[in-house]
C-alpha cells in the first residue's frame, strides 16, 4: 500500500510542470486584444502607454471568455456583447482571485468585452466569431 502511495505522489509531482505549463499554453484559443477605454481620472496623456493588467481568450471549443487579471483590481464588472445577435452577458467578478471564465453562446458576430473598475477605468475588447 505504501508502495502504491508513493509511486502514485512521484508520478503526481512528475506531471506537475507539465499541468501548470499546459495552464498556460493558448493553443486553439484566440487572444483578445485589450486596449484601455475611458477613464475618470483625468490624468489621460496620448502619448503615456499604459500596461494592460488584464488578458483575455476566446476558446471556440468551449464557447468561453477566459479572463486573466495581473494585478488586484478589486471588484471588476465584465460586460460581454455580440453587436449583431444582442447576446449580452454582465458579471461582477473579485480580480483578487486571478481570473474567471464565461460561458457564451459561441453565435457568429462582433463581439465586444468591457472591464470597468471601481474608479471608472475601462478596458475594451472586440473580436468576430
Amino acid at each position: 500500500m505504501k508502495k502504491k502511495t508513493a509511486l502514485f505522489l512521484i508520478a503526481a509531482l512528475l506531471a506537475l510542470p507539465f499541468n501548470l505549463s499546459s495552464a498556460f499554453c493558448y493553443d486553439g484559443d484566440d487572444e483578445i486584444i485589450i486596449e484601455e477605454g475611458s477613464s475618470h481620472s483625468g490624468t489621460e496623456n496620448e502619448h503615456h502607454r499604459t500596461v494592460i493588467p488584464i488578458q483575455a481568450f476566446y476558446s471556440s471549443v468551449l464557447s468561453s471568455v477566459n479572463v486573466y487579471f495581473f494585478d488586484n483590481l478589486g471588484d471588476v464588472t465584465v460586460e460581454i456583447e455580440n453587436t449583431y445577435t444582442a447576446e449580452y452577458h454582465s458579471y461582477l467578478v473579485d480580480s483578487s482571485l486571478g481570473g474567471d471564465s464565461f460561458i457564451i453562446s459561441g453565435n457568429p458576430g462582433h463581439y465586444t468585452i468591457t472591464f470597468t473598475l471601481a474608479d471608472g477605468t475601462e478596458y475594451i475588447g472586440e473580436w468576430e466569431i
